[in-house]
């Protein structure tokens, strides 16, 4: 175990003098990234947002949230630009607002960062943001969507409780829903759709629940296991369904992971298990070596997934 931690302290130590770069090449993409700031509660908060060409009027949002130390722009590449090419052929807008000094504000209560200790209004932010965006370019307001990963994805779990009548869904990756105790939010009153995507493997957020450790080194607090973390959204009716399984196709043989969707009939709670996936995001980058993070599923396109379930099947 020490040997291990001592590994991982080296390790971390050179990836952040020297971080692993992504990867400057992106795809083919014929719309506009563009890169502004809005005010909010006198703080100037900074975003990237990914233009496909045409008309956007009416047309849906996607916020995308990056994790603790992260910015729009790591999410973006870690994402492997899957939104944006998305983006490109379903037209709708993908933002990448940036955290405060690289941190959400989230439901949870063990964080120390800036974002918690000064009680940022991410919220808040999220929102204004949004409603700028209906101003300036005419999307629809009531289609506003919010996928994250990590950090992010707890941030999306604060939108989805604390913003139900402006948030249409969300999609949390690598994070299951703070423990008792744990969180400063109430208990969800308004259901909507929810997307959980969680690797078996990740060492960072335990799929089965209990504390959720950086680098086996910094505690951030309990999580509930990913079940009980679906479960939470789930009507009460809904709760003595059986969910019905789906194995999605295996098809790459290279990542040694698999992905299997839970389904509550007549809900619109969906668990995905990413069987010896770790810290990442389906379909991404592998953004960190994988004794740090875990492995990278490739049989699941997040974005596509996102768009499937949140927007087309509402």
């Amino acid at each position: 175990m020490l040997k291990r931690i001592f590994i991982t302290i080296v390790c971390l130590v050179i990836l952040l003098s020297n971080p692993v770069p992504l990867r400057a090449d992106d795809p083919h993409l014929t719309g506009t990234l563009l890169k502004d700031t809005i005010t909010h509660n006198g703080m100037e908060r900074s975003f990237l947002a990914y233009m496909p060409d045409g008309d956007i009027s009416g047309r849906p949002v996607i916020m995308v949230l990056h994790g603790s130390k992260g910015t729009g722009h790591d999410i973006r590449g870690q994402s492997g630009y899957r939104f944006d090419v998305l983006s490109d052929t379903e037209k709708f807008l993908v933002v990448y607002p940036d955290g405060y000094k690289k941190h959400w504000n989230d439901c949870r209560n063990a964080p120390s960062d800036a974002a918690h200790r000064e009680d940022v209004d991410d919220v808040g932010f999220i929102l204004a943001l949004a409603e700028m965006c209906t101003q300036r370019w005419g999307t629809g307001s009531i289609n506003v969507f919010a996928a994250g990963f990590s950090n992010g994805a707890h941030m999306c779990y604060r939108l989805a409780i604390e913003a139900p009548d402006r948030i249409a869904g969300i999609a949390a990756v690598a994070a299951g829903m703070p423990a008792e105790g744990w969180s400063r939010c109430p208990v969800p009153q308004k259901r909507l759709p929810v997307m959980i995507i969680n690797g078996t493997e990740d060492p960072i957020n335990p799929y089965e629940g209990g504390m959720v450790k950086l680098f086996l080194l910094i505690k951030k607090g309990k999580v509930l296991s990913s079940m009980e973390s679906a479960r939470v959204w789930l009507l009460r009716e809904d709760l003595a369904k059986e969910p019905v399984i789906q194995q999605m196709e295996d098809l790459s043989k290279d990542d040694n992971s698999r992905v299997e969707i839970l389904a509550w009939p007549g809900s619109q709670v969906r668990l995905y298990t990413v069987h010896g996936g770790g810290h990442t995001i389906p379909g991404g980058r592998q953004y960190l070596p994988v004794m740090m993070v875990g492995r990278t599923n490739q049989d699941m396109d997040i974005a596509q997934e996102v768009w499937n379930f949140l927007v087309v099947s509402r």
